[in-house]
């Protein structure tokens, strides 16, 4: 269980052999800084995990060395626009490519002033 936790920083660093995430319930997370960075095997997310990551203020290099499939990372892009209000943040999200609606979530944010490093449109 870690609904309470708020610290996720490199939590699943590395995790090389990590092909897909489950849906935890990491709603009270502020520090997702680097939780992914180099889960080079990682290709799938729970749909789900953006919805839970509207707490989120610190999203730099979270997905950094990953490829997520297109269509996990658009419906995380969509959730997470959806959840969080947040303004100005630095997320990175590895070399997934996104689809038109990712598209449209990705612009969302980053109209709100955030920066998003990833694979580009498909």
């Amino acid at each position: 269980d870690v609904s309470s936790g708020t610290n996720f920083y490199g939590a699943w660093y590395s995790c090389t052999a990590l092909t897909a995430f489950p849906l935890l319930d990491v709603s009270s997370g502020t520090n997702f800084y680097g939780a992914w960075y180099s889960c080079t095997a990682l290709i799938a997310l729970a749909t789900g995990l953006g919805l839970r990551m509207g707490n989120g203020t610190n999203l730099t290099y979270a997905f950094y060395g990953t490829t997520i499939n297109t269509t996990d990372y658009s419906q995380f892009l969509v959730d997470l626009e959806s959840v969080n209000s947040s303004s100005g943040l630095s997320f990175h999200g590895g070399g997934s490519k996104y689809n038109p609606a990712g598209g449209v979530a990705r612009a969302a944010l980053v109209s709100r002033g955030w920066t998003i490093v990833d694979g580009g449109a498909v």
